[in-house]
C-alpha cells in the first residue's frame, strides 16, 4: 500500500503532462488554420501603394504577386494604328509584362537619359508627371492601369507588338 501511495504522485503528474501537450497541438494546429486564411489576392485602391508594391514585386521578381496586379486579359497595343493588337490570358500575361519592362523604356529630355520600363515601375511616383491623383485610370509611359472592384489594375500594355509577336 505505501508503494501504491509513493506512486500516486507520479502519475498524476504523468497525466497532467500528458493533457498539457495535446493543449500545445491544438494551439499548433489552430495557428497553421489561421495563416491558410490569408487573402489569395491582393486588392489596393490607393494607387500610390499600389505603385510600390508593384515595384516591389518587379524589382525581386516575384511573378506571383505581379500577376494579382494585372487585369485579365491584359491588352497589348502597338506605336502605331496600324500594329497587331493582342490580349494575353493568365498564362500569357508574365511574358506579355517581362517583355514590356525589359524592351520598352522612354527617353527623358529634361534629365538627358533613358529610362528603361522596369527603371520606371522602381521609381517614386512623386518623380513621373504622368500621374494624376484624382483620376481614376492612369496612363503612365507604356502602361495604363485602371481603378477595379477589386482594386488598382494594369490593363493595356503598349509595346512593339511586331518584334512581340514574332516571340
Amino acid at each position: 500500500m505505501r508503494k501504491l501511495i509513493l506512486l500516486l504522485p507520479f502519475f498524476i503528474i504523468s497525466c497532467t503532462n500528458t493533457g498539457t501537450d495535446k493543449n500545445v497541438e491544438t494551439s499548433t494546429v489552430d495557428t497553421t488554420n489561421q495563416i491558410n486564411k490569408e487573402p489569395k489576392h491582393l486588392a489596393y485602391f490607393d494607387f500610390d501603394k499600389f505603385w510600390t508594391e508593384l515595384g516591389n514585386a518587379v524589382q525581386v521578381y516575384d511573378t506571383n504577386k505581379i500577376k494579382q496586379f494585372i487585369h485579365i486579359p491584359l491588352e497589348i497595343l502597338g506605336r502605331e494604328d496600324s500594329d497587331p493588337k493582342f490580349s494575353a490570358n493568365e498564362n500569357e500575361v508574365i511574358d506579355a509584362f517581362n517583355f514590356a519592362i525589359n524592351k520598352g523604356g522612354y527617353y527623358d529630355p529634361d534629365k538627358d537619359v533613358s529610362i528603361s520600363n522596369k527603371q520606371l515601375l522602381m521609381s517614386s511616383l512623386n518623380s513621373i508627371s504622368e500621374y494624376n491623383p484624382s483620376s481614376d485610370k492612369q496612363w503612365i509611359n507604356d502602361f495604363v492601369f485602371i481603378k477595379t472592384k477589386e482594386g488598382w489594375k494594369l490593363e493595356t500594355i503598349y509595346l512593339n507588338t511586331k518584334e512581340y509577336k514574332k516571340k
